[in-house]
Order: structure tokens, then sequence, then C-alpha cells
């Protein structure tokens, strides 16, 4: 709605869109312009529905990518919950009765045992914890730390890497093939990519 009373008071659509940066990213406000100044808007529209509907593309499949690694944490989460609080309780009234228990046998019960009797404590922590990372991120600095894991990290470093130089090379491809000159496209393009480094 307030880009159409935008392009009814006489702004241009570039302009209209640029006013809502936080919907519409710069590339897709330069190729737009850059249509509007090269009389090829049309044209730029549909080369611009093609490159959202790849990057849309890649990431789903990024995305299932990181499905699989994803159910097997979950799975074996579940696992350990389940012999914490199910099984290994049942093996703690058995080994009660044994005199000459291994040392690492006690060692797992105690531990397990803390955990039973500490879990909302443990619970509170980890909430706590996952707060404190997401607001950490939000920081300059907490953002140069993540993104610097993210390409150093083994499960996830290569599709970061990876990830990044594709969308560099496909919103350079694009910004040049509409005409925007190289410094402007390098400028838009830097904006495109999340990772610092």
């Amino acid at each position: 709605m307030r880009i159409k009373e935008s392009i009814i008071s006489g702004n241009e659509l570039s302009a209209s869109l640029e006013k809502e940066s936080q919907y519409f990213s710069k590339t897709v406000v330069s190729i737009i312009r850059a249509g509007e100044q090269g009389s090829s808007l049309e044209s730029n529209l549909q080369f611009l529905s093609d490159y959202l509907k790849k990057e849309h593309e890649l990431d789903k499949k990024i995305k299932g990518a990181l499905t699989y690694p994803a159910i097997i944490f979950s799975l074996t989460g579940i696992e350990m919950t389940a012999m914490i609080f199910f099984v290994l309780p049942l093996m703690d009234n058995l080994f009660s009765s044994f005199e000459d228990i291994p040392a690492f046998t006690v060692a797992v019960m105690d531990i397990t045992g803390w955990i039973r009797s500490n879990i909302i404590y443990i619970i509170i922590g980890i909430i706590v914890f996952i707060v404190s990372l997401l607001r950490i991120k939000k920081t300059t600095w907490g953002k140069r730390k993540f993104d610097l894991i993210a390409i150093k990290f083994p499960v996830i470093k290569d599709l970061t890497k990876y990830r990044n130089m594709t969308s560099i090379a496909r919103t350079l491809n694009m910004l040049l093939s509409n005409g925007i000159p190289l410094s402007e496209a390098l400028k838009v393009t830097l904006e495109t990519i999340d990772n610092v480094y």
C-alpha cells in the first residue's frame, strides 16, 4: 500500500522500493533502477524474477543438506534422554546390589543421577545460554565471531563458502548484465553477503 501511494505521488518504482528496505534488498532496487534508466524495466523484472527463484532454490538445497545432520543430532539427544531418565535408573538398582563396581560405571551412574536431580536447573541454564548467544550474535563483535565460526566449523564451512561464492557470482552477473557499472555492482554485491569475512 505504501509503495502504491509512493508511485501515485510521483516517485519512481526503485525509489519507492528503497523506502521499504526491510523487504527489498539493494540488489533488487539496483536492478529496477537500471531498468528504469535504460528503458528495460520489463526485461529487468523478468531477470530479477529468475534470479530470486534461483536464490530460493539454492536456500532450499542448503536447508535440505542440513536436515540430515539435524535429524541425527535430534535422535541422538532423544536416545540420551531415554537412557538417562528411563534405562539407567533401572540399572542403578541392579548395580547397587553388586559389591565390586568398576569406577567408570560408578562415574556414569553418578553423572546421570546428578542430571536427573538437577534437570530443572540444566534446562534453565540451556535457555539462558541460547538467549545469551542470540543477543551476542546481534552485536558487531558477536556477528564477526559467528561469521568466523561459519567459515571454520567442519560441518558447515564448505556450505557457507559455496553459498557465499554462488551468491557473489550470481549477483555480480545479474548487475553487470543489466548495465550497472562494476564499481557500483561490487558495492551492491558486498551488501548482499551476510558473512563479513
